[in-house]
């Protein structure tokens, strides 16, 4: 069981990862996406421990919340938001401190980014990435799951290689 459980774990981050090409990509996260993400969570316990269930609870229903309030006030689209409840599931309580300082410096990169490529955009861009940063600069709406992944992933492979 520790092995599926490993081996679920290492699913979900390549999950994650793909998650953030799609939002990058589209600005669109889908449920289905979601839906696996907390489906794979359930054998991560074999491997993390079922005494993480009630902090990764907390975890989930906290950053749910946050997530929910930032919806409301249109600073994030919905996909986010149950972004933001997966996410907490495999952060754990434990994980959230890491997660909020890694998603405010993120997030400070993100506008610092935008705001070059916006002020100093070149024409005709070549590569794709610099493409897509001009639409998104144009739109005004950004990938924020790209961010919270971003934010996540230290914390959560972190938390797996300290298990023992």
């Amino acid at each position: 069981m520790h092995l599926i459980g490993a081996l679920a774990l290492c699913g979900a981050i390549g999950l994650l990862v793909w998650i953030a090409i799609c939002d990058f990509r589209t600005l669109t996260i889908r449920n289905r996406y979601i839906l696996i993400l907390i489906a794979l969570y359930v054998p991560t316990l074999f491997y993390r421990g079922f005494e993480s269930l009630p902090s990764d609870l907390i975890a989930a229903a906290v950053l749910f919340v946050i997530g929910f309030i930032s919806w409301e006030l249109r600073m994030i689209g919905g996909g986010d938001v149950k972004l933001f409840f997966a996410l907490g599931l495999y952060l754990g309580y434990d994980g959230l401190g890491a997660f909020c300082v890694l998603l405010l410096v993120l997030s400070l990169a993100a506008l610092l980014g935008l705001t070059l490529v916006r002020k100093f955009a070149v024409p005709e861009p070549s590569s794709y990435i610099m493409q897509r940063l001009k639409v998104i600069t144009a739109e005004q709406k950004l990938p924020y799951g790209v961010i919270l992944i971003g934010a996540s992933l230290p914390p959560i492979v972190a938390g797996a290689l300290t298990i023992g």
